[in-house]
């Protein structure tokens, strides 16, 4: 795997374990909300935490709201009964696989407007256990305060298999909030 696509996983895996819901959010229908209950559980990583896994709804909801079924259809990750297409979607969101720039776009969209950033930060815990609840705190308002804009461009230029233009200075930022953890390891 060449450094740049490394990095870009990197980049989103970080994301990935930072994004979370604040609750169920949409008018949708009796379909979509039916594909979205079938998508919730396979937007959560097998190390996922508990931020990801409050967050699976939300994200499910707003994604499909966003681009509709017949995308999620077309691109296959959903069956035409709705059913979720689990490994599609897990290869989607760890960069195995690629999706059209519409389906990415609401995706990217959707996990950054359910995104709680204070949860992620508790989900950090784990995996830096010395990290006190300052560290945890400013590591939470290092992410709030990183460029949206560049951070959807990141993630729909990942799940869409395509380079990302101007976000290397996201990549930079993000990498500074990674390090307020990171710091707490040795």
């Amino acid at each position: 795997m060449p450094a740049s696509t490394r990095l870009a996983a990197v980049v989103v895996a970080a994301i990935a374990v930072g994004t979370t819901a604040l609750a169920g959010c949409s008018d949708l229908s009796d379909d979509e909300q039916r594909a979205a209950d079938n998508l919730a559980p396979a937007l959560v990583q097998p190390q996922g935490g508990e931020a990801e896994r409050d967050a699976s709804g939300c994200v499910a909801e707003t994604w499909v709201g966003e681009v509709g079924t017949d995308a999620l259809v077309a691109e296959q990750l959903l069956a035409r009964n709705l059913d979720v297409r689990r490994e599609k979607v897990r290869a989607l969101l760890s960069g195995d696989r690629t999706t059209s720039r519409e389906v990415a776009r609401g995706l990217a969209s959707a996990r950054l407007d359910c995104a709680d950033f204070d949860a992620i930060s508790l989900d950090q815990e784990r995996d830096h256990p010395k990290a006190s609840a300052k560290d945890l705190d400013d590591y939470a308002d290092c992410l709030k305060g990183l460029d949206t804009d560049e951070w959807r461009a990141s993630l729909v230029a990942f799940y869409a298999g395509t380079k990302p233009i101007g976000t290397g200075g996201f990549r930079q930022d993000l990498a500074a909030c990674t390090r307020i953890l990171t710091a707490t390891d040795r």
